[in-house]
């Protein structure tokens, strides 16, 4: 379900709110805090590293590129005075 709210300066924010039955619901539940979502990455990750080694090294590998591109984005947008 969307939900539009106004902010005090007049702008429309659209909100995605997460279904309340079923598995949809649930899963919504899981995914809706981004402190939630890096648990369960995270549970994944470690699970298929223990279960298939050979594909968990890949998927982390990929995951840890990703991660250092964006340190190194967000160190550069400090350094030439971007925004965030």
């Amino acid at each position: 379900m969307e939900v539009e709210e106004k902010t005090e300066t007049g702008e429309v924010e659209l909100f995605i709110v997460p279904r309340e039955k079923g598995l949809r619901g649930w899963i919504g539940r899981l995914l809706s805090c981004y402190w939630c979502t890096g648990v369960w990455a995270s549970a994944f990750c470690c699970l298929l590293y223990v279960f298939s080694p050979h594909t968990g090294r890949f998927f982390i590998m990929i995951l840890a590129v990703a991660g250092g591109a964006a340190l190194i984005e967000s160190i550069v947008q400090r350094l030439i005075g971007g925004t965030d």
